[in-house]
């Protein structure tokens, strides 16, 4: 064999085993006195000195994306720092908290189905993972800490796990692995839904009734889609609700995806539709064919279409850093402000589009006052007394406010 060929006869070691071997040694240098760990190493393998170190830097948590590792100073704020703690977002008094709740990686959340004829395949679900969800011994992670026990959330008949998804779809646990195995099972049957808490709210808090019309605006990827459908039969065999759902997106691809996401709801689907348009203009069925023939009730502007409007507008994201946490180093306050002409223009087609009496949740996934209070504000404005705003606190009782 010559030197060319010397690499054959050796046996290759895989990236995942050499990475896992330096992370401890790392580990173990660290926890020896005398030791120093480089700062390469640390953003690398996210090993912070807990005595030398820990004053100086934060290991952002571990996101869906492998290439992405950084660390965060203490001692100098983000610009999303100095930008929020100016809004005055929260209390003075609650900022430190309220950072410390960021820079955790968010929990694992999941929904039951709610439609009648889905309920024995969800009893039998919670029964065969009675001894995961309401266990009382104690589990632990990978790195030895105590995961906090599953909590019920009554409201919206789901469970929040004490752990994120990435430590619980990597875990050498044995109990672990069998409950993300059951949830991956159950999820992708359409008995559960995986969906995070605040995706939730906007759905929920429109009661949506079996015969309602429905518009979720900016559907994908269809978590709140899916929530609505359930709501149309909540009771009744699949299909019998007189209503429908319309979900639209810009994106014929995310339409595609949000197709395949619904199927799991089998029969369910008989009342959705699923459109591709843009949301600022989307069509109103009630215009007349004719552009010079009076409407209906004999005004300027045709009747809505729906009684209950989801309008979920493009965002920021910036509320998404606990999963998405290259944002605390990429965030600009800039991104807001070109996006508030376009979600003014969204909830302006929604307002036009709802019936007289209907309700429209608007919602982003940001905590910009830009785009939030200011659009809303605006939005009442041009509305010129059609549209007001209502107190839904009592619709979740739960939830605080």
């Amino acid at each position: 064999m010559d030197a060319g060929d010397a690499h054959v006869g050796r046996r290759s070691r895989s990236k995942k085993l050499v990475r896992a071997r330096k992370r401890a040694r790392l580990e173990a240098a660290v926890k020896t006195p005398g030791t120093t760990t480089s700062a390469r190493d640390v953003r690398e393998h996210g090993v912070v000195d807990d005595e030398n170190q820990q004053q100086e830097t934060i290991t952002l948590p571990r996101t869906s994306a492998p290439w992405f590792s950084r660390t965060l100073s203490v001692n100098e704020e983000t610009s999303f720092e100095v930008y929020y703690r100016r809004q005055g977002i929260v209390r003075e008094d609650e900022w430190g908290e309220f950072l410390r709740y960021l820079r955790s990686p968010l929990p694992v959340t999941f929904r039951m189905n709610r439609m009648a004829s889905r309920q024995e395949e969800v009893r039998e679900a919670l029964q065969s993972g009675k001894h995961l969800l309401q266990s009382d011994r104690e589990l632990r992670d990978d790195r030895g800490k105590v995961i906090p026990p599953p909590t019920q959330l009554p409201w919206c008949d789901g469970w929040q796990l004490g752990m994120d998804k990435m430590s619980l779809k990597f875990t050498r646990n044995p109990v672990l692995r069998e409950l993300q195995r059951w949830l991956v099972k159950y999820n992708n049957t359409g008995v559960l839904t995986r969906q995070a808490v605040d995706s939730m709210v906007p759905a929920a808090i429109l009661q949506v009734e079996p015969h309602h019309r429905v518009l979720d605006l900016c559907a994908s990827p269809g978590s709140k889609t899916t929530q609505a459908l359930e709501a149309l039969n909540v009771s009744g065999e699949e299909g019998s609700a007189t209503g429908c759902v319309i979900a639209n997106d810009i994106n014929p691809m995310r339409c595609y995806f949000l197709v395949r996401r619904c199927a799991a709801l089998r029969n369910a689907t008989a009342n959705l539709m699923v459109t591709t348009h843009q949301a600022q203009w989307y069509p109103n069925v009630n215009v007349p064919i004719s552009g010079h023939a009076p409407t209906e009730n004999g005004g300027r502007y045709p009747e809505g279409s729906y009684d209950r409007i989801i309008c979920d507008v493009p965002c920021s994201g910036d509320g998404t850093l606990r999963k998405n946490p290259q944002i605390w180093s990429e965030w600009r306050p800039e991104f807001a402000m070109g996006l508030h002409r376009l979600q003014l223009h969204i909830a302006q087609r929604g307002a036009a589009l709802l019936k007289v009496g209907g309700y429209m949740v608007y919602s982003t996934c940001s905590f910009n006052p830009v785009e939030n209070e200011a659009v809303v504000a605006e939005l009442i404005k041009r509305c010129g007394g059609a549209l007001e705003i209502v107190d839904a606190a009592d619709r979740i009782p739960e939830l605080l406010c």
